[in-house]
């Protein structure tokens, strides 16, 4: 078993991060899914100086738990969909983001 460390994660977010600098992608918000995505989210956030949100989506064992009425909130308020960095700790079947995406972010 190998251990995730902090040096581990600044790492590869800062990897990440180069990437989306060489690509030209710039996020007009972080958003950090509840608990895992936030540190990763927090490290984001700092490096392009925008803000970070917090949601919930919870989709194991038949249940399906999701707070993020505070992107609707944004989104609405605003007229546009801005650019959001969607970030998750694991991602295994995919199915948090298929979710978020059926909601339209």
């Amino acid at each position: 078993m190998m251990n995730y460390t902090w040096d581990l994660l600044k790492a590869n977010c800062t990897n990440i991060i180069r990437s989306m600098v060489l690509e030209g992608w710039r996020p007009d918000e972080v958003v950090g899914i509840t608990r895992g995505g936030l540190p990763a989210a927090i490290m984001m956030s700092h490096y392009f100086e925008i803000p970070m949100k917090t949601i919930t989506v919870q989709l194991r064992d038949g249940n399906t738990t999701a707070d993020i009425h505070q992107l609707e909130y944004e989104s609405s308020n605003t007229g546009m969909s801005p650019k959001l960095l969607i970030i998750d700790d694991i991602n295994d079947t995919g199915d948090t983001f298929k979710y978020i995406a059926e909601l339209g972010y």
